[in-house]
């Protein structure tokens, strides 16, 4: 995942969240495909919001095992 911060016209910010997969043809070469996600300011808050509560109903219910160490 490939997380950059792009300013708007207006020079407002706005978060691209992409996702880069590495796929396979039938004769075994690869490309990428590529997902984007563009997320503007008026949805920063609720978007944390959510990353916020989901992350913590894992935690909660799975413990901190799940985080990788360091």
């Amino acid at each position: 995942y490939f997380f950059d911060v792009r300013a708007t016209k207006d020079d407002d910010y706005f978060l691209t969240i992409t996702e880069s997969k590495k796929i396979f043809d039938d004769y075994g070469n690869h490309s990428f495909k590529k997902h984007k996600i563009f997320l503007y300011k008026e949805d920063f808050e609720k978007f944390q919001d959510a990353l916020v509560d989901t992350l913590g109903y894992i935690i909660k219910n799975k413990g901190l095992d799940i985080l990788p160490s360091k």
